[in-house]
């Protein structure tokens, strides 16, 4: 395996990612020469799946950098959209 997700702990609880980030405020890794985004990734590692495209890793700490386990839960974009508001 190629790539490792890097991050620091926060008082808060949350898991900022230190590797490179996007404009959106997301991290992004490269991991087995694939780029993914590093909560994504942290979720699929930890949870031991391979999440389908249209499956959306929500941050219930509304973090787009955090990747603590305890922080991330499924869903859709849908439900992604009412976390927002």
């Amino acid at each position: 395996m190629k790539g490792k997700i890097e991050y620091e702990v926060q008082e808060n609880g949350c898991w900022n990612c230190i590797n490179r980030h996007i404009s959106k405020g997301y991290a992004m890794i490269r991991f087995n020469y694939k780029n993914y985004y590093a909560h994504r990734l942290m979720y699929e590692l930890i949870n031991k799946v391979t999440l389908k495209a249209d499956i959306v890793v929500r941050h219930t700490c509304d973090n787009p950098l955090c990747v603590n386990p305890a922080h991330l839960i499924l869903g859709t974009r849908a439900d992604n959209v009412r976390d927002r508001i």
